[in-house]
């Protein structure tokens, strides 16, 4: 009765490694975002803002 390798499942049959690479996929997704995603809103875009709200 030696030891189970982390990548066999439980007696049930349950897969429990995928709880926890689930959420890092999540991690990373967001990691990549935040990467990618540009600092901040376009200048054109606050001039945008900046003349409809001087309509009000």
């Amino acid at each position: 009765m030696g030891r189970k390798p982390l990548t066999e499942t439980n007696a049930g049959g349950f897969y429990w490694p995928a709880f926890p690479l689930f959420l890092w996929g999540i991690g990373v997704v967001f990691h990549v975002w935040d990467y990618y995603a540009p600092a901040g809103p376009a200048e054109s875009r606050i001039q945008r803002e900046m003349r409809r709200l001087e309509r009000r």
